[in-house]
């Protein structure tokens, strides 16, 4: 891989950013949030998937390829969130490739624009990625500036 392509004009990790990066981490000391040992040479690693999710797949892909292992945060409001398909089948390569799966929290922005309570919002996200199979046990915020 020459690094994570763009898609549809978002920023990307070019091929010499990948290459600091990996020379940065210690292989094997990067893990998902939920599996933190507590241990001065782990790195916790996140990635916040806002608008379009094909690169995180990539990234997990070249993560998983050296050992690293990260929690992925999926934004209920994304566009890709509406795409079934392309929301279950990355999610499903990300999973595979041994990273962790949590929920990127947009609640607060959806109630402010349709007055629906946040904690429903969040709650429905949350059970729909439960019942593809994804134990959600964490949140980030997304931060809107609405």
């Amino acid at each position: 891989m020459d690094g994570v392509g763009a898609v549809r004009g978002y920023d990307v990790f070019r091929p010499d950013d990948l290459r600091k990066l990996d020379d940065f981490l210690c292989r094997g000391h990067v893990r998902p949030l939920e599996s933190l040992p507590g241990n001065v040479f782990t790195i916790a690693m996140r990635h916040d998937c806002d608008n379009v999710i094909e690169p995180a797949v990539r990234m997990a892909e070249w993560e998983a390829d050296r050992g690293y292992w990260s929690t992925y945060y999926i934004l209920h409001t994304a566009p890709y969130w509406r795409d079934k398909w392309t929301l279950r089948s990355s999610l499903d390569r990300i999973a595979e490739l041994g990273h962790e799966i949590g929920i990127h929290n947009d609640a607060i922005t959806v109630q402010l624009e349709t007055g629906r309570p946040a904690v429903s919002v969040l709650s429905e996200a949350v059970e729909e990625l439960r019942g593809y199979g994804f134990q959600i046990r964490s949140t980030v915020a997304h931060g809107h500036r609405r």
